[in-house]
């Protein structure tokens, strides 16, 4: 399947002036930014522009008009190689790995080559609903600062503060958890047993940015804490309010949720739209990973081909384009499989008996 590419990692860590170097180009100016020749139209005069810190380049010549960041810039010198490949090549430039090195004795990520010592019983995930020593959110050296994020959160503030003109390409993992009510009358409206609001960790929350809303945490595929997602707590949804909400920045294309939780312990995995489409397979018995909708990143795939053989694309039923565009781009990377669900159903609700059918292999 190839090895484990972080685009992420590859693009922050990259060196821009290098690329440019390596591709014989010429550039005019001082500091971060400079200026060019642009070498994807035929240009005498510098027209495009580069910020070597930002990793990003604009073209300003209307025949041309390219732009993008670094990863995309060597995509396009190598004649629109892919990005995986591109990503690579990349890494080779600015002699930097394809991913960030583990430190000294770290085996939470264990890939492929983990699963069979894991699979005691062969249900490990679905016993445990977390793999053993992964972290449920950093802990704050500075209590205080802790406490004062935390409250900025409740009272309506962004949980992270990137520039909108700059996104932050990197997840950032939460210093503190919300304060959640487990036992709102929500969870039982939803058909939530104690067990999956236990084991997920959800509840309803009063306060803030997330306030009227049931969360649910999301974590990265080593167990770190990033965000919430909140589902508004009624139905119908109030027109001004919307259904579900992340917070503001989150790189929600970069996690696949559930992750953490079955990563090493399958060779299969069933890859669904929403959380709560995941909550019902997982507590099933099933390995399942949530996209947050329809379509899938690179580094989604990236994921998916570290730790899975083969993926069953199971979105809701009737969404068939979608789903014929999810497994397309998906059958370019690891082995894949459609599942498809009667129109109205979605994993949540769908009855079990047609699990057992369409995954024997999962559902007894």
């Amino acid at each position: 399947m190839g090895k484990y590419i972080d685009f992420a990692y590859i693009k922050t860590n990259a060196n821009f002036p290098a690329v440019l170097g390596h591709y014989n180009i010429e550039t005019q100016g001082d500091g971060d930014e400079v200026r060019c020749n642009c070498p994807f139209h035929d240009d005498e005069t510098p027209s495009l522009s580069v910020n070597t810190d930002k990793k990003v380049f604009t073209c300003h010549a209307d025949s041309c008009g390219e732009k993008g960041n670094i990863l995309d810039f060597v995509n396009l010198m190598e004649g629109e190689c892919g990005l995986r490949e591109a990503a690579e090549c990349l890494a080779e430039i600015s002699q930097i790995p394809c991913a960030k090195p583990k430190p000294a004795g770290n085996n939470r990520r264990q890939g492929k080559s983990g699963k069979k010592a894991n699979r005691k019983n062969g249900s490990a995930y679905s016993q445990t609903g977390q793999k053993k020593g992964f972290k449920q959110g950093k802990k704050s050296v500075n209590p205080e600062a802790e406490a004062a994020v935390k409250a900025a959160f409740e009272d309506g503030e962004p949980l992270f503060d990137d520039d909108d003109d700059e996104p932050d390409d990197s997840l950032k993992p939460l210093s503190f958890q919300l304060t959640l009510d487990p036992n709102h009358q929500y969870g039982k409206q939803r058909k939530l047993s104690a067990s999956a609001i236990g084991r997920f960790e959800m509840g309803y929350c009063t306060r803030g940015l997330m306030s009227h809303r049931w969360c649910v945490p999301i974590h990265d595929q080593h167990g770190d804490l990033v965000a919430y997602v909140g589902r508004f707590a009624a139905d119908p949804v109030p027109a001004a309010k919307a259904k579900y909400k992340l917070p503001k920045n989150f790189k929600k294309n970069r996690v696949l949720f559930n992750l953490n939780r079955i990563a090493g312990y399958a060779d299969d995995v069933v890859v669904v739209e929403g959380v709560f489409d995941a909550i019902r397979l997982h507590e099933l018995g099933i390995p399942v990973v949530a996209l947050f909708g329809s379509s899938v990143s690179d580094e989604q795939i990236e994921m998916l081909t570290q730790y899975f053989d083969c993926v069953h694309v199971m979105l809701d039923g009737g969404a068939n384009k979608a789903r014929r565009k999810l497994v397309d781009r998906l059958a370019q990377a690891v082995a894949v499989r459609s599942v498809v669900l009667p129109d109205g159903d979605d994993p949540e609700s769908v009855d079990e008996e047609f699990l057992r059918e369409k995954l024997p292999e999962f559902v007894a």
